[in-house]
């Protein structure tokens, strides 16, 4: 990578014909932080001096050390770093600028560092671009600005431009005191009349001068020493003042808990550049700007009010309910990364508004203003168990939950996740209990061998669990809708029929992840991606339920029977018959919102319903983002009371009572019949619902949509009354409207849709049941259905596979350098096998120009965690006949940064979710070796005094891991030992000296594997949750990993560990 020697901070740029203005961020602060040892806990100090010739002379005499003689351009805003001050804690970063300069007229066209341009939305009226920058955007992240007043051409000079500056006002709304120290800087020897001395101190003591004090915390005349002295003696007063100015606010900002790491300051800056190209006007709240990513909005308010609505339904005392809540408060404010603002300035900017409106909606005035004040005392209690660095704010909320279960287990909701408090939930618990995503990654933690499969316990300690997939956020989605037909539903199970023999050992419901069906449809997607359903027991009982149901004649005797049944009764059959058949299956008990026994949930599923003036519903087993669901054309039906969710035999007979031939179903939250009649096609359907749970930020990787058969039209018809039929009739063809859909979309965009039906000999009435077999053999006939099921199956094959970035692009010389590794989600082994049956030709990755890369399938899989990882990129071809897309592109890499939160400095709402799996071998990351080793045995008492030996620990196991059941040991035996974690990082584990820690293991921060070694090392960096860090020498990591993967080949899940014979050499 080539260096890049400019200095330039920020240009300002000004179109003299448009008056436009562009505020150019050239990436100077990242390149300079970059060079700090530890920018994570370092803090940074940052002076600006503004000046020309004075201020030049006074930083070469202040900065000896540095190169100054190597000047940026004099129009920007130049910035250095004191070398001196680079190992300290509180490096001194400088910048330098000329306020009589014009303003840029270009765009910077080099290519040595990546430039962002930021088009103001405002155009300089009164004001010089230059003095905007300085008040709006530079004096927010500096704590000492000097002006050097001999570089100016008289002291009113001066005044007029402080005038200028406190005209402009500035854009901070933090505490005072944490605001810039100026700094007038005046030679001895010049000359100053009392009379403009006089009127510059008026100034700054007038109503103008009030109004500079609100830019600056204090202002201070400075005097030179005079020129009999040499410049180093004579600059020596001023660099002492610097730097006891610098450390005074830097304790001021550090009492004020608004003292930035210097990651967490450039994160800031940019926010504030963009901030400052949108407004002038606006001030600019560093708190808020932290948040960005997860920003509180009304949605929260509604959760507060399910909770408040359950503790006065169990009469929960309100002390408990408020240590709650302010536990979940602690949780979602502060993240790992998290800069640790007061928690008094936090409570009350971003959450004291929201507890209040919430609680005025369940208590009266007096005691909501009560319980607001006890849940703000309960956050101040909780915030100084967090600051004490033993315990991560996830870990302080599962303890506290802990504590206060007798008050909470009975709480249920599924409109609010009760583990956060903070979003919807979309999985529910053994125990009933549901969870959102974000919690699942929170707490949850990666099954072994498998891409983003999570097992999680309750919360509430109740022994509830959940193991389920978890879309990986880089992938794009994969969507299959499925028509109604009535008993014509049997040609979509007989496509997924040969599409799962073709995929082979890879369940077709793990390939999806939203499945929507409509009528007949809606029945195949509870039963196969609900239920989870082999695909040969849903045609089954598809077929069992068709012949029961439909019992009549299509001879013309049978006809007429039906009509006068109609007549009599509103309906052909008789409902009985229906609601008796899907109960026998469905059972009178189960929802469709519930945990499902023996099953692993990852697809979502929703089936469609109408209602009383067309009303249009959708029943689902997820939720997505309730705030937007009410901006839709539909409405997702989830009611408050969780006593009246919809059970799932009266979802499954809503979606089938098809008009004329059975009776709509009257359930508790309404009267709802077939969905069909409003979703003809439920892929069209499949297509909003991506937009409204991803909100569209996903890539749609493969819609397939299985059709019922399509009739021959008419050439033409004599009769009104056949016309206004057929016309109905094309109006419930799915398949006609999703290519009306496809007909609006670019090419690239058509070729994730994938189509598949049947041509039907003749026409087939929706209750015949006369031909189910030969509509079945219907899918051999064409002569593309097998290249077309053959596609299919490839495509959900490919669509394992996704990108994901290793670490951010690094950018040099005009390119973008990006490193990144090829994931599969699934069972590896299985979708690697199911392609080499499939095709045995030479399968490579690609761009639209190059080969990358030959896939190797098997050779590709780590031998460590067993999962498959390709170092890059982007399309699959197989044999030169086959290529599509992997999941997730096109995108950009941006659009890779921003999913897997490389911008948020700050953390992410998952926590980063700190039960991953972070297998070093897999990434091949070289470790650092540490200087000193110290050798311990692990001493276990009483039955083993010493023993040198490599232990696993199965952390699934409900108490504290056992490390043997040989010796019958526990937690309380094991008096010292080093963890080395499945993920590659290394952690101790002292019940005396690291309880926090030690529980962390146990609950939900790291379930997955770990290895108990012989080896107590030196403290590395703290990261997380965890209290301490530990580096392994690297010619040990092979003999733990050897180890590692010979015991997860032969394990046994018993909640419990077993001793290896092996040892670490």
């Amino acid at each position: 990578m080539s260096t890049c020697d400019h200095l330039a901070w920020l240009r300002h740029v000004e179109n003299s014909d448009t008056g436009e203005v562009i505020l150019e961020d050239t990436g100077r602060l990242g390149r300079v932080i970059a060079e700090l040892p530890r920018p994570d806990m370092q803090s940074l100090r940052t002076v600006l001096f503004i000046g020309t010739r004075a201020k030049d002379t006074a930083l070469k005499q202040i900065f000896t050390q540095n190169n100054i003689g190597r000047r940026g351009q004099r129009q920007d805003i130049n910035l250095r770093v004191d070398t001196a001050s680079l190992q300290t804690d509180s490096p001194l970063i400088f910048a330098d600028s000329s306020p009589f300069v014009k303003n840029h007229t270009e765009r910077s066209h080099v290519l040595c560092h990546d430039t962002v341009s930021h088009p103001a939305s405002w155009r300089p009226e009164t004001h010089a671009v230059i003095d905007i920058v300085y008040a709006r955007l530079l004096f927010l992240f500096t704590d000492v600005v000097c002006l050097f007043a001999d570089d100016f051409s008289s002291l009113e000079a001066i005044a007029i431009r402080l005038m200028e500056w406190a005209d402009i006002g500035s854009a901070a709304t933090g505490l005072p005191a944490t605001r810039p120290r100026l700094l007038l800087i005046v030679s001895e020897d010049v000359l100053l009349s009392s009379k403009i001395w006089e009127n510059l101190q008026m100034t700054l003591h007038s109503g103008m001068g009030s109004r500079l004090m609100e830019t600056f915390s204090a202002i201070k005349v400075f005097r030179l020493g005079g020129n009999y002295l040499s410049l180093l003696a004579r600059y020596q007063r001023l660099r002492d003042e610097i730097r006891k100015q610098t450390d005074e606010i830097l304790d001021v900002r550090r009492r004020a808990a608004c003292l930035f790491s210097a990651h967490h300051l450039l994160s800031l800056f940019r926010c504030a550049i963009k901030h400052t190209s949108h407004t002038i006007t606006q001030g600019f709240d560093f708190l808020q700007a932290s948040r960005n990513w997860n920003k509180l909005g009304a949605e929260y308010e509604e959760h507060l009010i399910s909770v408040f609505k359950l503790a006065i339904l169990h009469k929960t005392p309100y002390e408990k309910m408020a240590s709650f809540i302010a536990s979940s408060i602690i949780m979602e404010a502060f993240p790992p990364r998290m800069h640790h603002f007061s928690i008094k300035y936090v409570f009350s900017i971003l959450y004291r508004g929201h507890c209040y409106a919430a609680l005025k909606t369940c208590y009266n005035d007096e005691c909501a203003l009560y319980i607001c004040d006890e849940i703000e005392r309960s956050c101040c209690f909780h915030y100084k168990s967090l600051q004490s660095g033993y315990i991560s704010s996830s870990r302080l909320h599962w303890a506290n939950t802990q504590r206060l279960n007798t008050f909470l287990s009975p709480y249920k909701s599924n409109v609010t996740c009760l583990q956060c408090v903070r979003r919807a939930p979309e999985q529910h618990l053994s125990c009933g209990h549901s969870v959102c995503y974000d919690c699942i990654r929170i707490f949850g933690a990666a099954v072994a061998g498998r891409e983003n499969r999570v097992n999680l316990k309750c919360i509430y300690g109740d022994e509830g669990q959940l193991t389920v997939d978890i879309k990986p956020k880089t992938a794009g989605v994969r969507v299959l809708g499925i028509d109604g037909g009535g008993a014509r539903g049997v040609t979509p199970l007989a496509f997924m029929e040969e599409i799962q023999k073709l995929v082979g050992h890879c369940p077709l419901h793990e390939m999806v992840d939203l499945a929507v069906g409509t009528s007949s449809g809606g029945l195949s997607v509870i039963g196969k991606f609900h239920l989870r359903w082999p695909t040969k027991r849903c045609s089954e009982i598809f077929e069992a339920l068709a012949k029961r149901c439909f019992q009549s004649s299509n001879s013309f005797f049978g006809n007429i029977s039906s009509v006068l049944k109609f007549i009599a009764r509103d309906a052909v059959y008789n409902e009985a018959t229906l609601e008796e058949g899907i109960q026998e299956h469905f059972t009178l008990d189960r929802h469709l919102f519930e945990y499902v026994p023996g099953a692993i949930p990852g697809t979502r599923v929703a089936v469609t319903a109408t209602s009383h003036g067309n009303t249009r519903f959708i029943f689902t087993n997820y939720n997505g983002p309730l705030s937007s669901s009410s901006q839709q054309a539909y409405r997702l039906i989830r009611p408050k009371d969780i006593n009246m969710e919809p059970r799932l035999w009266e979802v499954a007979r809503a979606t089938s009572a098809a008009p004329i031939f059975f009776k709509p179903i009257q359930m508790t939250i309404g009267e709802f019949w077939d969905g069909g009649l409003a979703f003809s096609s439920p892929t069209e359907l499949a297509l909003w619902e991506v937009a409204r749970i991803w909100e569209g930020d996903v890539v749609i990787d493969i819609a397939v949509s299985l059709g019922t058969g399509q009739e021959d039209k008419p050439e033409k018809s004599s009769y009104s009354l056949s016309r206004l039929w057929h016309s109905f009739m094309d109006h419930l063809d799915g398949e006609r409207r999703l290519r009306d859909v496809m007909h609006g979309l670019n090419k690239a965009e058509e070729q994730y849709f994938l189509l598949l039906n049947t041509r039907l000999k003749r026409p087939t009435r929706l209750d015949d049941i006369s031909d189910l077999q030969e509509q079945r053999h219907n899918i051999h006939l064409s002569p593309t259905t097998r290249h077309d099921l053959l596609h299919t199956a490839t495509a959900f094959l490919v669509s394992n596979l996704y990108f994901e970035l290793d670490c951010p692009a690094v950018y040099s010389s005009g390119v973008y350098y990006c490193q990144g590794s090829i994931r599969c989600r699934g069972d590896s082994h299985a979708i690697m096998d199911s392609l080499q049956h499939l095709y045995s030709g030479r399968m490579e990755f690609i761009t639209g120009a190059e080969v990358l890369s030959t896939c190797q399938l098997h050779k590709d899989i780590c031998n460590v965690c067993h999962r498959f990882r390709q170092c890059v990129t982007l399309s699959l071809r197989i044999s030169g006949v086959f290529c599509q897309n992997i999941s997730g592109f096109p995108q950009t890499m941006a659009w890779f940064e921003a999913q897997q939160g490389f911008e948020n400095a700050f953390g992410s709402p998952d926590h980063d979710f700190p039960g991953g799996i972070r297998c070093r071998a897999c990434y091949q990351v070289p470790l650092e070796i540490a200087l000193t080793f110290r050798y311990t045995m692990i001493s276990f008492q009483p039955h083993c005094p010493a023993l040198s030996a490599i232990c696993f620990i199965d952390l699934f196991s409900p108490g504290p891991a056992l490390p043997s059941t040989q010796y019958d040991w526990d937690s309380d035996n094991l008096s010292s030992a080093d963890i080395a974690l499945a993920n590659g990082e290394l952690y101790i584990v002292n019940n005396a000296s690291y309880p926090d820690l030690n529980r962390a293991l146990r609950g939900g921060g790291a379930h997955n594997f770990g290895i108990i070694t012989d080896m107590t090392l030196r403290p590395y960096s703290p990261q997380g949750m965890w209290e301490d860090l530990y580096a392994i020498a690297e010619e040990h990591l092979d003999a733990l990993f050897k180890a590692y993967d010979n015991y997860i080949k032969n394990m046994v899940r018993n909640g419990k560990a077993h001793i290896l014979n092996e040892t670490v050499g």
